[in-house]
């Protein structure tokens, strides 16, 4: 299914400095309390503002957060970049350089604005419907935030509150630790704290997310219990939005909550919610953008296909889990159904469901593929049209009563040329069991079958990515 990925779209947040509106229709979430302090250094009295020579560590999850700019200490305060905390755990932060003003987006609904010089936070929320940001009120810091070389440093212990951590002073070394709820529980050089933490488009600790994951995985005891139940759920209960595929002008928003609202998303939205569910339910998930093919096309006719924008960015969106100690490829929005002359037709399957790494990379890639094979000696490629019928009565030589089947697929290995065609038999799509035919060419006799196995209902066949001399035509 071809997804027609929209990407993640540029947030502008467009804010007055005192009172009015902002208008972001991409960012719908639900707001919760506002809570603002800071953090105090006890036995530390700092008569001026301390630089490089007197910085203090920054300390998080049992590692120094390295920044080209250090934190600073400004009347018994400590000061960090703000976009170094951001980007660690997940928060959107923007810069507005002719306001001198820098936005910070929440999971939970709040837009903050903190300007260098000023004592004043300024806090927005969403409006009745949905479709601007109302200014609600302005805090006031004790010590305001501080350019410089060019970053934003903003007091430790409110931005801590505003993320829902806590921090304290190290006085002997001279250094703030932070400690999120999920550290130890993963190995640090596997996740990042974003992949547990809300985003703008990942909402994972709104109500509705929390209520709903809590009630997929009500009962289940592992992460892959809870994977696939979440897998099933988001596959059965989302609609693939065609419109939203086929007409340039209809931008959705495809956040975690708009999808749940609306019950219909493209990849970026069912990724997006998957991702959400996932990480409300403490299993870290990422969303991956990278490029994905169908089973009747190269890569080469894709690139060809695409425009820039998809060309640069990807044209496809999946997800990436942390289960049993490793990060497993789920792409629900292929596991949902397919789309066929402008009509999706749902039908759940776990194909895409952690998948033979193999098979899942001859199809998606998280690089811009090439158009020539990596391994020219091992490599699938596109059968041409007399191929596939050959391979086809080969198949139903197997058949005594009823056959469905996917597109054969050519294989390179070596000095051999093989063909892969998944077959299902049955007397009802309910009885259909599913086999792997095998065959070889061999050079003036044409094509023989190899074998004719068994495989599980959801085995993953990869599809040619490249083209194979006069193959291609045969």
């Amino acid at each position: 299914m071809n997804t027609g990925h929209k990407g993640t779209r540029e947030q502008a947040g467009l804010a007055r400095t005192f009172g009015g509106w902002i208008k972001n229709p991409r960012l719908k979430f639900i707001c919760a309390a506002v809570l603002v302090t800071s953090l105090l250094l006890p036995h530390i009295v700092v008569a001026q503002t301390a630089y490089a020579q007197d910085a203090p560590k920054l300390w998080v999850d049992g590692g120094i957060l390295q920044s080209d700019v250090p934190p600073i200490i400004v009347n018994q305060r400590v000061l960090v970049p703000l976009g170094v905390l951001a980007k660690y755990f997940g928060v959107h932060a923007q810069w507005n350089q002719e306001r001198r003003t820098a936005y910070l987006f929440f999971a939970d609904g709040r837009q903050m604005a903190l300007s260098p010089g000023s004592y004043w936070v300024w806090i927005w929320r969403e409006s009745e419907d949905g479709t601007d940001w109302k200014f609600e009120e302005e805090i006031a810091l004790d010590v305001a935030p501080v350019a410089v070389n060019g970053r934003i440093m903003v007091p430790l212990g409110f931005v801590m509150k505003q993320m829902g951590l806590t921090a304290e002073w190290d006085g002997q070394q001279y250094m703030v630790k932070i400690t999120s709820p999920w550290c130890g529980k993963y190995d640090p050089s596997a996740v990042v704290a974003a992949d547990l933490m809300p985003s703008p488009d990942i909402q994972s600790t709104h109500p509705d997310i929390l209520a709903l994951a809590n009630e997929i995985t009500s009962g289940l005891q592992s992460d892959r219990e809870k994977l696939v139940a979440i897998h099933d759920w988001v596959a059965s209960n989302i609609k693939y939005d065609v419109e939203d595929l086929m007409e340039p002008n209809v931008k959705k928003p495809q956040d975690a909550l708009s999808v749940l609202k609306r019950r219909s998303g493209v990849c970026a939205g069912y990724s997006a919610l998957t991702a959400a569910l996932l990480r409300a339910s403490g299993i870290p998930a990422r969303v991956v953008n990278g490029w994905a093919r169908q089973w009747n096309e190269t890569w080469v006719d894709l690139l060809r296909s695409l425009p820039e924008d998809l060309l640069s960015n990807g044209n496809h969106a999946w997800n990436e889990v942390l289960v049993d100690g490793r990060w497993v490829p789920v792409d629900v929005t292929w596991d949902a159904g397919t789309v066929a002359n402008g009509v999706f037709t749902p039908k759940l399957r776990r194909t895409y469901l952690d998948p033979a790494p193999g098979a899942f990379s001859d199809d998606h890639s998280k690089a811009r593929p090439s158009d020539t094979p990596p391994d020219p000696n091992h490599y699938y490629f596109k059968l041409g049209e007399k191929a596939q019928q050959e391979i086809l009565k080969l198949a139903f030589s197997f058949a005594e009563k009823r056959l469905s089947y996917y597109p054969a697929v050519g294989l390179k290995d070596g000095d051999q040329i093989k063909a892969f065609q998944l077959v299902m038999i049955g007397d009802t799509p309910e009885k259909e069991k599913t086999y792997l035919l095998e065959c070889l060419r061999i050079e003036g006799f044409g094509w023989t079958v190899r074998s004719f196995t068994e495989v599980p209902p959801d085995y993953l066949l990869p599809s040619g990515g490249y083209t194979y001399g006069a193959m291609w035509n045969q």
